[in-house]
């Protein structure tokens, strides 16, 4: 009956361990999950920073559009005053 007694106390602290164990598992999976929550979090912002950056881009464009358009159409009325010019000044001669 003694050693039968042995048997159940060192079975009783192995359950014990395996507890432990468990408990300690668990804790390890809770760390885990939050730091992949914190992890979706950090790509969720990167992910809004490059449309913020994709916006701005597009933005540039179409300024850089504006801005051409208008620059063309100055260089035609230069033009266009140029050939005026060039015109009148040859009427003047003949």
């Amino acid at each position: 009956m003694g050693a039968g007694s042995q048997l159940v106390g060192v079975g009783s602290q192995l359950v014990g361990v395996g507890s432990q164990l468990m408990g300690a598992g668990s804790q390890l999976m809770g760390a885990g999950s939050q730091l992949m929550g914190a992890g979706s979090q950090l790509v969720g912002a990167g992910s809004q920073l490059v449309g913020a950056g994709s916006q701005l881009v597009g933005a540039g464009s179409q300024l850089m559009g504006v801005v051409s358009l208008k620059v063309l159409m100055k260089l035609r009325q230069l033009s266009i005053y140029s050939t005026d010019s060039y015109y009148a000044i040859q009427t003047a001669r003949e």
